[in-house]
């Protein structure tokens, strides 16, 4: 189901975005943009998401019930930030029947990009210390030209360098790994300003009006191990176990549950 088909095309959207530091919470319809809110939290998504959702509908005196649809951007990012804004949209559809969508972030950068460039896009997010999530995009299309990858800094550099020109780059890890930025130097490269390191409102409420919804939990998008499954034997002897009892807790903890026959 689309929330711009079936007649549902006046009732709005709720967008949600929690990938990196910047908290983005978007509303609007197929007819215009109702509200963008942005608030720079690291590490409070958590006490800030639902206090300020409530505050958006009721600035617009909307009920959870009037929307047509919400959608969570999914990944890759903050594993603590997707997981809170995933379920907070998961107790929004318990709660109210509201149809879930789920939104890749790479994709909504480019996107955000392209009314303005064209060429050949790579967008690089920060995954950690050393670690970049990549992909090239050609512009004005959006049309992915390799597939999400993590890499490092030098694997991000050969990327770029094997493209034919005009070859630009975008993304908060050319912010914060200055490493990148040294390698990138010697290329045919052109960097985007920081502005565009988040997702535009209007991209994320047009890639949100045309995503299929349903009534499944948004499953995220992971393409690293976290930094907690890394660091698990660590974290195993501050806590008296073997890596293995660890890695078996850990299996039980976050196997899907099987439903009842």
């Amino acid at each position: 189901m689309h929330p711009n088909k079936q007649g549902l095309d006046t009732r709005p959207v709720l967008v949600l975005n929690t990938c990196e530091e910047r908290l983005q919470i978007v509303l609007g319809s197929s007819e215009r943009l109702l509200l963008h809110q942005e608030w720079i939290v690291p590490s409070r998504t958590m006490g800030v998401l639902g206090p300020a959702v409530e505050q958006a509908l009721k600035l617009l005196e909307l009920a959870p019930t009037d929307l047509a649809g919400m959608a969570c951007v999914r990944g890759p990012g903050s594993f603590t930030g997707i997981r809170i804004a995933l379920s907070t949209a998961l107790g929004f559809q318990a709660g109210c029947g509201v149809p879930l969508a789920g939104l890749d972030y790479l994709p909504l950068l480019a996107r955000s990009a392209a009314p303005l460039r064209q060429g050949t896009l790579t967008v690089l997010t920060y995954a950690r210390k050393g670690l970049v999530y990549a992909q090239t995009f050609a512009l004005p299309s959006c049309e992915s030209l390799s597939d999400l990858a993590v890499l490092r800094p030098e694997q991000a550099a050969e990327l770029i360098a094997a493209l034919h020109p005009p070859s630009l780059c975008m993304g908060s890890a050319l912010r914060r790994i200055p490493q990148l930025l040294e390698l990138l130097d010697a290329q045919e490269c052109e960097i985007l300003p920081s502005v565009l390191d988040h997702p535009s409102a209007e991209a994320l409420l047009s890639t949100a009006l045309e995503a299929p919804y349903t009534v499944e939990p948004v499953v995220p998008l992971y393409v690293r191990a976290s930094d907690a499954e890394d660091n698990l034997p660590t974290f195993a002897r501050q806590r008296g176990l073997t890596p293995e009892e660890a890695r078996r807790l850990l299996e039980e903890l976050t196997e899907t549950p099987r439903s009842s026959p």
